[in-house]
């Protein structure tokens, strides 16, 4: 997790702060889900932080991050592998101001 932090992906999926059974779940989505992004985004994840100029990642890509994540926690079940899993289309619109469709 490189962009946001267990407590912010805790808040989305309306996990409580004391219920710590699903942390190391919660974890393992936020980096799958900054992975998926990065792939969708045409950059390297590292290159998250620094797209579109600025110094830090934007916000419109940390709140797509958090919209996978508790969408991907909220519906674990229906899910047989997340990787295959396509993003929240919720978010496409946030990450359209960033991806290059050059590449």
């Amino acid at each position: 997790m490189k962009y946001v932090t267990l407590d912010m992906a805790k808040r989305q999926c309306n996990v409580e702060s004391w219920f710590t059974d699903d942390d190391s779940y919660i974890t393992l989505l936020c980096d799958i889900c900054e992975e998926k992004i990065a792939t969708y985004l045409c950059v390297s994840i590292d290159a998250l932080a620094s797209i579109g100029g600025s110094e830090k990642i934007p916000g419109p890509i940390v709140l797509a991050i958090l919209l996978n994540v508790a969408e991907y926690y909220k519906y674990r079940e229906d899910t047989t592998g997340v990787q295959s899993k396509a993003l929240v289309p919720r978010s496409l619109p946030l990450l359209g101001l960033y991806r290059d469709f050059s590449k």
